[in-house]
């Protein structure tokens, strides 16, 4: 009997904590309201071993709980493998979802090398009709249980590994019944390959991909006619990033491949291998080359090398393309831009190169300056091309308006410039220099006549605004300014010096005397002014 009555009174009790949180404002949302809630909340708190990141929200209340068991588009995202709480936690992510697509990620960070168990394979393997998207780090051995085939499956993330310092370990492959074979991912459209072992060129798997990555985690070679061939099955690829060394081809004629659909190259490999990659592919005027440049397989790499990388690389491109209008080289790498794009089509980087860095601005030059040219920015700090390669190099840019040097490219761009002939560059209209030790750093004669570092770069300009080559923006930033040539540009010019010229910019300038910095720059002012002159931005700090 008092059992009874025990019951009674907690069912009466569970009833009544029910009904007043039924009368608390935040458990009355409209159920839509609270799955639109959930389901970005599932997006960016994914569970993860020790936090249950959005699974919280189902120990708040016996509605939010009901709400999120009943809707299974809540349980198809983000699944992590390795499972973070183990088999039964997966399983129950799998039967909540009900028929819904799946998405399988690896985890974030450090974790997302872990590879997948035996077990974790096989139950995928049991649900591969309903995955959509699936990311995993496993080995050989485990991945041949992935069998069956994937009539969903858009997205595929495959890493393999292995460890080389075992006995009996050796590279892993790609089984050749993966997702059932020829017919078995009909709808996969992004793949991306992690592997240190053979990379499977012949899989039918890429015969429909608009997006493709293969990584290659050591320096081994794959032929480069099986990467051609397995790119000549997909007609419809999009975006494609390899990070592999093809091993150089025979000297058979080339005959490029069109890749009609392509819109982003990245290459990640040596410069021999991308030069015989890149002159056999054929690319439309609107995609976008990049490469990463590694430690050569081949000790011996010159200047010429690299020049026959960048014309390589510039002429995969349409011909139909707009003309190159902009260049940028620093020591760490270079960008090119077409005429009218807000984003270069073509990018080098050379973190590794070090020694090839002293040949980097001579080759990019040689190899694209022409006579479309307008903008130029060269940055180096370890090497700069000489003042005979500079003239050389750009008397073809007869359109080039705006110069940026700075570091090492300063001192013999400014001795080409200042002993060169009026006619060199005609079409220079704003020049910056920055980061240069001093400034000027030549001296010596102008037209028979000595000129001191303080006033060799002045007396260019003017000589140049006298044959009808005038400047109109100079800009110096960061740099070590002498006080004369200060007194040169600031002070002791004539008021119609550079009488074309609307903006003077001197900031974060070093002198080595003391004066009154904004004085100096409102006499300048003032002077202009006067004679008709006058600057439509100055600007002048220390």
């Amino acid at each position: 009997m008092h059992d009874s009555i025990d019951d009674s009174d907690s069912a009466t009790a569970a009833l009544n904590t029910l009904q007043d949180n039924d009368q608390i404002p935040v458990a009355r949302p409209p159920t839509e309201v609270i799955i639109h809630i959930f389901t970005h909340l599932a997006i960016i708190d994914t569970p993860r071993c020790p936090s249950l990141g959005w699974l919280r929200v189902t120990h708040v209340c016996q509605r939010w709980r009901r709400v999120a068991l009943e809707d299974p588009s809540l349980w198809e995202g983000n699944i992590l493998c390795p499972f973070p709480f183990g088999d039964r936690w997966a399983n129950l992510f799998f039967s909540r979802s009900q028929a819904v697509p799946l998405t399988i990620m690896k985890p974030p960070g450090s974790f997302s090398m872990t590879i997948a168990a035996p077990r974790e394979i096989e139950l995928f393997n049991n649900n591969i009709t309903r995955i959509r998207v699936l990311h995993i780090s496993t080995n050989d051995n485990n991945i041949s249980m992935l069998c069956q085939s994937a009539p969903l499956l858009d997205t595929l993330d495959l890493t393999l590994h292995y460890n080389p310092g075992m006995s009996h370990s050796r590279p892993p492959t790609f089984p050749d019944g993966l997702l059932g074979g020829a017919a078995g991912a009909p709808a996969l459209r992004h793949l991306r390959l992690e592997t240190p072992g053979p990379l499977p060129w012949t899989s039918p798997l890429f015969e429909r991909l608009i997006s493709l990555e293969v990584v290659h985690r050591t320096s081994a070679e794959s032929a480069l006619a099986d990467i051609m061939a397995a790119l000549s099955r997909m007609p419809a690829l999009e975006n494609l990033v390899l990070s592999l060394f093809p091993r150089q081809a025979d000297a058979a004629p080339i005959h490029p491949m069109a890749l009609p659909q392509l819109r982003s190259l990245v290459l990640t490999t040596s410069i021999a291998s991308g030069h015989h990659f890149l002159v056999r592919i054929a690319l439309p005027a609107t995609a976008s080359v990049q490469c990463n440049l590694e430690c050569e397989t081949h000790p011996v790499t010159t200047d010429a090398d690299l020049t026959a990388l960048f014309r390589a690389a510039a002429e995969c491109i349409d011909a139909s393309a707009a003309p190159i209008s902009r260049i940028r080289a620093t020591s760490m790498g270079v960008d090119i831009w077409h005429s009218g794009d807000a984003f270069p089509f073509l990018g080098l980087d050379i973190p590794n190169y070090t020694r090839l860095r002293t040949g980097l601005v001579p080759s990019v030059l040689v190899a694209l300056a022409s006579e479309h040219l307008e903008e130029l920015e060269v940055d180096t700090i370890r090497a700069y091309p000489g003042e005979a390669e500079w003239a050389a190099h750009l008397q073809v840019a007869r359109a080039l308006r705006h110069v940026k040097v700075g570091g090492c490219a300063v001192s013999m761009f400014c001795a080409a410039l200042i002993r060169g002939p009026t006619s060199f560059l005609p079409a220079l209209f704003e020049l910056l220099i920055l980061n240069c030790a001093h400034l000027p750093v030549w001296d010596g004669y102008i037209d028979g006549m000595y000129c001191s570092p303080e006033d060799a770069l002045v007396r260019c300009l003017l000589r140049r605004a006298g044959a009808g080559n005038v400047l109109g923006v100079l800009e110096v930033a960061k740099c070590y300014m002498k006080e004369g040539c200060r007194d040169t540009v600031v002070k002791a010019a004539p008021p119609g010096f550079l009488p074309a010229l609307t903006a003077l910019e001197l900031h974060d300038v070093h002198f080595s005397g003391d004066a009154d910095w904004d004085e100096l720059m409102l006499g300048l002012a003032r002077r202009r002014a006067d004679a008709g002159c006058s600057l439509k931005r100055l600007r002048g700090s220390t």
